[in-house]
């Protein structure tokens, strides 16, 4: 009975508005394949071509940030109460965040990622040597030093919010500090 307790409640306005999105989406693509594709395809090339360099941008300040909060005196923080004690080693946690994390996603798309790179790389025709340097560097943007740092950037305002503050595991607690109690939702207000 206690495990039925644990049990999260759903947000159903949240739910409602993403199944409606989602369903639209979906009913967009399938009843309009041709239409779907070429707003897409438009609207990729656009964020490519004017916000590449803002995707880039960002995953360099979040590298630096996150690095910053490891090396300093913020980054021994415990995630959880001050008394508390890790129930697993860091070699453990590691493993853990790998398999789950980008594991599953490394048995696909590690081949995936850069093969489609190589055929439709950005920037570059099909199967040239740039395109295969294309592929490999953003199968490295991807999975590399960069997108460890998004992981753990997510996994520290989870982290912190959750066990130290005890908000619920949602993205909306890391916005706590900036929306206040507006982050437990419409009637909080």
């Amino acid at each position: 009975m206690a495990a039925a307790s644990a049990v999260s409640k759903v947000n159903w306005p949240v739910f409602i508005v993403s199944a409606v999105l989602i369903l639209a989406f979906t009913l967009w693509a399938a009843l309009a394949p041709g239409t779907a594709y070429t707003t897409l395809e438009t609207a990729f090339t656009w964020l490519s071509e004017y916000l590449g360099w803002y995707f880039i941008l960002t995953a360099a300040i979040i590298v630096i940030f996150v690095l910053i909060v490891a090396f300093s005196r913020v980054g021994k923080t415990r995630l959880g109460p001050d008394h508390s004690k890790p129930k697993f080693s860091l070699f453990t946690w590691a493993s853990m965040l790998f398999a789950a994390g980008i594991g599953v996603d490394l048995m696909f798309f590690s081949v995936v990622g850069p093969a489609t790179n190589l055929r439709v790389g950005p920037g570059a025709a099909e199967g040239t040597l740039q395109a295969a340097e294309e592929a490999a560097l953003w199968t490295m943007f991807h999975y590399g030093i960069p997108g460890w740092a998004m992981y753990a950037l997510t996994g520290m305002a989870f982290g912190l919010f959750a066990y130290r503050y005890h908000l619920p595991l949602s993205i909306r607690s890391a916005l706590y500090p900036i929306i206040g109690k507006r982050a437990k939702g419409a009637i909080h207000r």
